[in-house]
């Protein structure tokens, strides 16, 4: 049960086939209603301290009669799987510096000036005849009418939606999935404080946040309010309350 449902579904399960109540747990166990709540949704960020959390979830699942060293093990898992998220869109760890990107750009234009300076000599001093359009890194596309009079068949390729892009003011535990709570997970874990996270929103997501007023979010270059709510949707036009 535990490695088909999870830590917190597999508790709140026993709990209901007992059929106990969150008051009747707090009573037994001394454990405040909400942190029983929050163990039984994983919202790990919300217990007082991982000690805490780990104490809690050995009370809960030993009062329940179930081995509580297999949810610590799963607990366990489950931390250091958060601690080294995976983003779900290609990205560097950081943004790139604007002086790689410079450097990157003059590296290229040294190389094209050696490769010229070779096929000139190549030729006898005689200039290459061109074989094609030539494309300048960093230069804007050509236009549609240059393409065409180049006899240029490739058409563009429409530009991606804008990303949505979240960025943490302080921890915050985040889950993050398709469509709605029970579609499929896209990114779940603690965002560290200065970190952010990538997200593309070609899809409606639906996003829970243990700390939503600590989320700061632009789409693209628009910056857009993270609502109050705890769960929200975000969608090409912006971020709303579920």
């Amino acid at each position: 049960m535990l490695e088909t449902l999870g830590i917190g579904a597999s508790l709140r399960e026993e709990r209901v086939r007992r059929g106990l109540t969150l008051d009747a747990v707090e009573t037994d166990t001394r454990i405040r209603g909400r942190y029983l709540e929050a163990i039984e949704d994983e919202r790990w960020d919300e217990l007082p301290a991982e000690a805490y959390a780990k104490g809690f979830l050995r009370t809960y699942a030993s009062y329940l009669e179930l081995d509580p060293q297999q949810f610590l093990a799963a607990f366990r898992r489950a931390r250091r799987e958060v601690e080294e998220p995976i983003a779900p869109l290609p990205q560097p760890p950081y943004e790139a510096s604007g002086r790689r990107v410079v450097a990157l750009g003059a590296g290229l234009a040294v190389l094209a000036v050696v490769l010229a300076v070779g096929a000139w000599r190549l030729t006898g001093g005689e200039p290459a005849a061109a074989t094609g359009p030539t494309t300048v890194v960093g230069a804007p596309p050509a236009s549609a009418a240059e393409a065409s009079s180049t006899g240029g068949t490739q058409r563009a390729r429409p530009a991606p939606g804008a990303p949505l892009v979240l960025a943490a003011r302080a921890d915050t535990w985040l889950d993050v999935r398709l469509h709605g709570p029970r579609g499929r997970r896209v990114w779940s874990g603690t965002l560290k404080q200065g970190r952010r996270l990538r997200l593309g929103v070609g899809r409606e997501l639906w996003l829970r946040a243990g700390r939503p007023d600590a989320l700061r979010a632009r789409l693209g270059t628009r910056r857009v309010r993270v609502p109050a709510s705890s769960t929200f949707t975000a969608t090409q036009a912006g971020l709303r309350a579920a």
